[in-house]
């Protein structure tokens, strides 16, 4: 955007469509102007990641890259050893493609719905995918957290080896 730079970014507010990020803030989507940049420094530091780095590769055109390091390999080494932790060697060299993915997605997002994971596996089936979630929750890898038997918000979080469901 003009007048945004490499130098300036993390303060200067200067959004694309001004709809656009009214109605985010609107949906709570975005907290409040001038916030995104900051948010996602604070977010990769917060995750033990390299801060983000800003480059002006447009050749004078108004044009800012954003560019983020992320550490996948360690990320996964990390959450299949807590797995591992969890299940025992056996019970995690058994889990199927999808279960090891939704596990994954459960680890960097700290808790999982049914509608979230089927949209992780492209699965329009929510009784399908519930039972995925409850088969790993049998397992002792997911806990289930919910209030009350139909609970809008309920969710799956990864448990641990010494926690008792109760």
């Amino acid at each position: 955007m003009p007048g945004v730079t490499p130098q300036n970014i993390y303060d200067r507010h200067h959004p694309r469509n001004r709809i656009v990020m009214d109605a985010l803030r609107e949906l709570g989507e975005v907290r409040c102007i001038n916030e995104g940049t900051k948010r996602v420094r604070r977010e990769m530091e917060r995750a033990a990641l390299p801060p983000p780095v800003f480059r002006d590769d447009a050749g004078g055109a108004p044009s800012v890259t954003a560019i983020l390091y992320n550490n996948a390999r360690v990320r996964a080494l990390a959450v299949d050893a807590r797995i591992v932790e969890i299940l025992g060697q056996e019970g995690a060299a058994s889990l199927t493609g999808d279960e090891r993915r939704i596990l994954n997605y459960v680890a960097e997002n700290r808790q999982a719905t049914v509608s979230g994971v089927m949209e992780l596996l492209g699965d329009t089936r929510w009784h399908t995918t519930s039972m995925k979630l409850n088969r790993l929750a049998r397992k002792g890898a997911l806990r289930f957290k919910s209030t009350k038997p139909r609970d809008p918000s309920a969710f799956y979080e990864l448990a641990s080896k010494d926690t008792d469901d109760k």
